[in-house]
C-alpha cells in the first residue's frame, strides 16, 4: 500500500461508490465523487455519504474509509442509478430482528 501512486488509483469522479469492509460484509457505506486522501500516512476514500430513500441522519456528511479495510466496492453510474438499484425488492426488505448488540452497529 505504501507504493500506492495516485495515478493508479480509480477514478470516481461523477459516481456513487458503495464501499464493504471486513470479511463478510453486510452493509456498506455508499459515497458520492469519492477521492484519495492521505490521512496520517494512511490512504482514505474521502467524500459525502450518498443520500437514501427515505432520509436517514447521516446523509450528505463528510464520510472516510480506509483503502485497506475495503474488501469489495460498487460502482454506480450516477445518484439516480443508485437510487434505482437500491429500491429493488431484494434491498428493501425488512432487516431481520437480532439481539440488542447487534443493533449497535446498524447503518
Amino acid at each position: 500500500m505504501d507504493d500506492l501512486h495516485p495515478e493508479e488509483t480509480p477514478d470516481f469522479d461523477g459516481k456513487v461508490v458503495a464501499f464493504y469492509c471486513g470479511a463478510n460484509p453486510q452493509f456498506g457505506t455508499a459515497i458520492l465523487s469519492p477521492v484519495f486522501q492521505t490521512q496520517y500516512a494512511r490512504l482514505f476514500v474521502v467524500g459525502a455519504s450518498a443520500p437514501r430513500i427515505p432520509k436517514r441522519w447521516d446523509d450528505d456528511l463528510q464520510t472516510a474509509i480506509a483503502w485497506d479495510t475495503i474488501s469489495t466496492y460498487n460502482v454506480f453510474d450516477s445518484l439516480r442509478d443508485y437510487h434505482e438499484r437500491m429500491a429493488r425488492p431484494e434491498y428493501t426488505r425488512p432487516r431481520p430482528t437480532t439481539g440488542w448488540l447487534s443493533r449497535l452497529w446498524r447503518q
